[in-house]
């Protein structure tokens, strides 16, 4: 799997919260497996864009 960039986590993670698609048509749009999408998700409910902003 490759690295993906805040941007786009954050990206499908808002198209899925958003209602835009569902998260395996996300995931398939990326080339990432649907956990690793719905792990970002929970992390996201949990903390927000801060979830994906690297110190």
């Amino acid at each position: 799997m490759r690295k993906f960039s805040e941007s786009e986590k954050l990206a499908a993670v808002r198209c899925y919260v958003d209602g835009k698609e569902s998260s395996i048509k996300i995931a398939n749009s990326l080339g990432m497996d649907k956990a690793d999408l719905l792990l970002l998700i929970k992390r996201y409910e949990y903390h927000r864009v801060s979830a994906f902003i690297k110190n």
